[in-house]
């Protein structure tokens, strides 16, 4: 390339380093764009269980399709875009084996995550393709497209409601573990565990601390298939109770943990809930906020994603530290620490003022 400066004409070399910065930079965002494919690609394969039907025996895709009941040449088409993802292995042309990344989907893995991924449904997937109704307007892409908001949707929708239970149960499994182990319940006769789904975390914390009672508290339709253990020694230390936190909690706890579930609101319904709970215990009291925090810095951290999401389903968000300080204080309590645990959520601590 010539360029001329007081009347002489220069060569000037291109910078190749930075022309090919440039151009793997473009390829890197291109590729993120296209993430939803893959994403929906796996979202597929646990949809129909193929998982289950691969193991260390090289199996052809037409098997793989009668077992699923799949149309053979768009099921290898699915199956090689995955395997070369590194989920399943094609040994051979039309040919798969098990691998470390596909058996995670399958029903009998421990922690499998075809339950969680199975509740992604339709009216999921719409929403979260009509993000750009809740960047651009502020409301929120589920309800636009539904008429309802999710959690009303879902109790609407039985079959949908039970995926989604099993779906946050199972991906609540570890984290559960994680969070009974991280904090000292045993100061605490009884423990309420306040939009607890299923009751894992109920679970989780009566097998940790053994002279602590706890309340599972959710709406009527999630309770009422709980896990929680019928007989022995730790049903007598557990029960289910249902309502509607929006309204009240049951009283006469000194501990209330709230796990996943204010990131599913706006500022003012979480507010709400704290305030419930702060009326429902004692002046000693606690409540427990188990949340992903945002952090500050530039890092892909998976609260900023899961943020996105709670924006277009949920009319939710997730906060800083920061933001849950400020929400705590408006319902007249006081944060008292942080805890971190070995899963991603914190623990943040908090008593009345």
């Amino acid at each position: 390339m010539e360029k001329a400066i007081s009347g002489r004409v220069l060569n000037v070399v291109p910078n190749s380093t930075s022309a090919q910065h440039a151009s793997d930079e473009r390829a890197r965002v291109l590729a993120m764009s296209r993430a939803y494919v893959l994403s929906r690609a796996i979202h597929v394969a646990a949809e129909l269980g193929v998982a289950n039907h691969v193991g260390d025996v090289p199996v052809s895709v037409s098997e793989l399709a009668r077992l699923t009941g799949s149309h053979a040449p768009n099921l290898e088409r699915l199956m090689r875009c995955l395997a070369g993802h590194g989920v399943f292995v094609e040994c051979a042309p039309g040919r798969f084996t098990a691998n470390g990344m596909s058996n995670v989907l399958r029903d009998d893995a421990p922690n499998s995550l075809r339950p969680g991924l199975r509740m992604v449904n339709a009216a999921w997937w719409a929403a979260v393709g009509a993000l750009g109704h809740s960047v651009t307007t502020g409301d929120t892409a589920f309800a636009h497209l539904n008429g309802d908001p999710f959690f009303a949707w879902l109790k609407n929708n039985p079959t949908d409601q039970l995926r989604f239970d099993a779906g946050m149960a199972s991906n609540s499994r570890a984290s559960d573990e994680a969070i009974a182990r991280a904090y000292d319940f045993s100061s605490a006769e009884l423990v309420v565990d306040v939009g607890g789904g299923r009751g894992g975390l109920v679970h989780a914390i009566i097998e940790h601390h053994l002279n602590v009672k706890a309340l599972l508290f959710d709406q009527p339709q999630v309770v009422q298939h709980s896990i929680l253990p019928r007989e022995g020694a730790l049903a007598r230390r557990c029960s289910s109770f249902a309502g509607d936190f929006l309204q009240a909690v049951p009283t006469g706890a000194e501990i209330y943990v709230i796990k996943g579930v204010l990131h599913d609101f706006d500022d003012a319904r979480c507010i709400t809930i704290l305030n419930n709970c702060r009326h429902a215990m004692s002046s000693s009291g606690k409540v427990l906020i188990v949340e992903r925090l945002i952090a500050t810095d530039n890092s892909a951290h998976e609260a900023k994603t899961i943020d996105l999401l709670m924006m277009a389903l949920l009319g939710g968000r997730e906060r800083t530290i920061a933001e849950w300080e400020q929400l705590i204080r408006s319902a007249e309590l006081r944060l008292v620490r942080q805890i971190t645990t070995e899963c991603e959520f914190t623990i943040v601590e908090a008593c009345p003022v």
